[in-house]
């Protein structure tokens, strides 16, 4: 990607594309051919724009000269969003027309200098897009191009007004940043203050809708301008007449999401994965760590950006594929001679093979899947039906332990046939009865948006359940793979077992998705115990008992069913008599009941033949089977075809009672898994 030309080839070799003259001006009585690029003249070589300068109202001009990447040059590289390709503006390139977009136009008519040239790399321009060849080389070097840029610009487009909010809210968390050097700390009663301090300015929640706002700009929501974004070593976002540095910008968003300030951002998944994935790789540029240690994969980039938006369908996987460093032996190229199909299913097996695990798998239960695709390969150009269940994050440990840590060397086996993937798996239970779980995730989610209805959504959420084991289900109450009573497990296997306290993420991990929860459990709290509770002489003179983690606890004694008193206090000394106590059950069950609404939302809840209970697909139906793969970390439910041994993919379950490697047990050589009642075999399960 860096390779250096020797002998024969200079640094930077000036070519004027499409005419001899540099600045050539066109005027009534010029008739100019049409612009042609001329070709590269090595593997290593792309082209520059220069802007040449210019007042306002003067016609655009441009000149393209040829550089190298194994040479040091200064440009700035302009990551925008093209906009439609049919409606167009002329400039001048070269001395002959050349049409841009309408949206790159005007970036271009802000970026001029008056008094002097600017040298861009532009893709449109820049590359011949025309060319299949050109393009396949150019994007393999995205990388190269904006990592060794000066700095990257992020053209928002014209309209600054929502911008203007989003520059505030940054300039209102530096200022909390400076008037606290210690703002990200661990202690929680800080955080706590902090994030009431940050959230009470009185202009707080007027920049935080017109950034909210802002975060819908299709900036955010493209394939390439997301790869361009997190490549970018330095950059600034330019919007209008507003400028502002796209470093602090990322980190504020991070701040806030680090002390558990919440906002709306329903429909703004695609700026969320911009932001929290461009603020790793700064951080990790910024400490010095090398990404090539814990690089960043092709699978989580594909999850990450379901909800991104690409002209061609095959640039969903094309477009990040700068972002992925070779490993394993897999290296990702693109081609556009490949039908979408062909791309799908190749990237699909390479990312497997390169994962070393099924994670791929989860993703394959999108909503009007096309059939004309194998059913384990995901069609990345729909949004999934249902958040996955299985997620390796870097370096993360994942939730669940299907298999007691085991991983095996070969995930898959050679098929003749792509579009079929071999694995090996056991049938660990058949679908007997189930119930549809919309009215319950539709009820339930919204009634906790407003502070002080937590209880009632969680009486709701119980009632529901009450109604669901009556008319569908007809559970026992006692659970018979756990021994627990059959409603706490039945909230567990909603929540997909990923609740506060069941110890399934790490410490950081633990902070930044249940941030409420983390910080008011850590605090020792007053209860003030009822009349009937209250015991004088085991009490002395203090009708007070201090308690860890009361609020959270309460909470998840109501979800559970348990009886507690309710009238808690700080401790006297704590700052936190300015947060309402209300305010706090409120976001500490907003968080349990999200995590409750995202595992279940899209599912259904079954019960197996041999009574496990456990969500899955919302196409699964009776008969279907549940298969534990190995390579997995949930199991998957699998449909049965004419062919024996041959299944098409319904998407992942969460089975309660098999998550943690119940079934299983090392062998003793350590190479394999053994069945602990030894009743399990592994068969061969082919995809189709």
């Amino acid at each position: 990607m860096k390779s250096r030309v020797r002998g024969r080839h200079q640094a930077v070799r000036r070519v004027t594309e499409g005419g001899k003259n540099r600045n050539p001006r066109l005027t009534s009585n010029s008739t100019p051919g049409p612009f042609h690029h001329q070709e590269l003249g090595c593997d290593s070589s792309f082209r520059i724009a220069t802007l040449q300068p210019g007042a306002a109202t003067d016609d655009i001009e441009i000149s393209l000269f040829h550089a190298d990447f194994g040479q040091k040059h200064s440009y700035e590289a302009l990551s925008y969003v093209w906009g439609d390709p049919n409606v167009t503006r002329p400039i001048s390139c070269g001395g002959q027309p050349f049409n841009v977009t309408v949206n790159l136009f005007l970036a271009l008519r802000r970026l001029r200098y008056e008094d002097r040239s600017r040298h861009l790399w532009i893709d449109s321009i820049c590359i011949n897009q025309s060319s299949k060849l050109e393009r396949h080389q150019q994007i393999s070097r995205m990388r190269a191009v904006y990592s060794h840029a000066s700095q990257v610009i992020i053209w928002a487009g014209e309209d600054d007004t929502l911008a203007n909010g989003a520059y505030h809210l940054v300039g209102l968390v530096i200022g909390a940043l400076r008037d606290n050097p210690d703002i990200v700390t661990e202690d929680p009663a800080q955080r706590i203050v902090i994030r009431n301090a940050i959230c009470s300015h009185r202009f707080f929640s007027e920049h935080a809708r017109s950034a909210v706002a802002f975060l819908g700009n299709e900036w955010f929501r493209r394939v390439w301008t997301f790869q361009e974004a997190y490549l970018c070593q330095d950059g600034k976002v330019v919007c209008g007449k507003l400028t502002f540095p796209w470093k602090p910008f990322v980190f504020s968003w991070g701040l806030l999401e680090e002390l558990g300030i919440k906002f709306p951002l329903n429909g703004l998944e695609s700026a969320k994965t911009v932001i929290a994935t461009c603020a790793w790789a700064l951080e990790a540029r910024d400490s010095g760590s090398q990404q090539e240690e814990n690089p960043l994969r092709l699978s989580n980039l594909m999850r990450s950006t379901n909800t991104h938006k690409a002209s061609d369908d095959r640039d969903r996987v094309f477009g990040l594929l700068a972002m992925v460093l070779p490993r394993n032996g897999v290296r990702y190229l693109p081609d556009y001679n490949a039908t979408f199909e062909d791309v799908y299913t190749h990237y699909a097996r390479l990312m497997i093979q390169d994962d070393g695990h099924l994670q791929i798998l989860s993703d394959a239960q999108n909503m009007g899947h096309d059939p004309a695709l194998p059913s384990w390969v995901p069609d990345w150009r729909n949004t999934l039906r249902a958040s996955p269940l299985a997620e390796r994050i870097r370096d993360y440990e994942p939730k669940y332990h299907l298999h007691r840590g085991f991983d095996p060397q070969d995930v898959i086996t050679h098929t003749k046939d792509p579009r079929k993937l071999k694995l090996r798996g056991v049938r660990v239970g058949t679908v007997q009865r189930f119930c549809l779980l919309g009215s319950l995730i539709c009820e339930v989610s919204p009634k906790v948006v407003q502070v002080g209805t937590w209880r009632e959504a969680i009486c709701q959420f119980k009632q529901f359940y009450d109604n669901f084991n009556f008319f569908f289900l007809n559970l026992p109450p006692i659970y018979s793979h756990t021994g627990e009573p059959i409603f706490s497990e039945f909230v567990r296997t909603l929540a997909g077992d990923d609740l506060p306290n069941s110890n399934r993420r790490s410490e950081g991990d633990s902070k930044h998705y249940f941030p409420s929860c983390h910080d008011y459990q850590s605090l020792t709290w007053k209860e003030s115990f009822l009349p009937l509770d209250f015991d004088e002489e085991a009490m002395g003179d203090s009708p007070y008992a201090s308690v860890v983690g009361a609020p959270l606890q309460e909470v998840l004694d109501l979800l559970f069913d348990k009886g507690r008193p309710t009238k808690w206090s700080f401790p006297v000394s704590s700052w936190l008599s300015r947060v309402k106590v209300e305010t706090i059950y409120h976001h500490i069950a907003h968080e349990i009941l999200r995590v409750i609404s995202e595992n279940s939302g899209g599912r259904l809840i079954y019960v197996t033949d041999n009574g496990y209970l456990g969500i899955g697909p919302c196409d699964a139906r009776v008969g279907d089977h549940i298969f534990d793969v190995l390579g997995g970390d949930v199991p998957f439910v699998l449909r049965g075809t004419e062919n024996p041994n041959e299944f098409t993919l319904l998407g992942d379950t969460y089975l309660h009672g098999i998550m943690d490697g119940e079934l299983w047990r090392l062998a003793p050589d350590g190479n394999g898994l053994e069945s602990v009642d030894g009743t399990l075999n592994w068969e061969e399960v082919v995809l189709v």
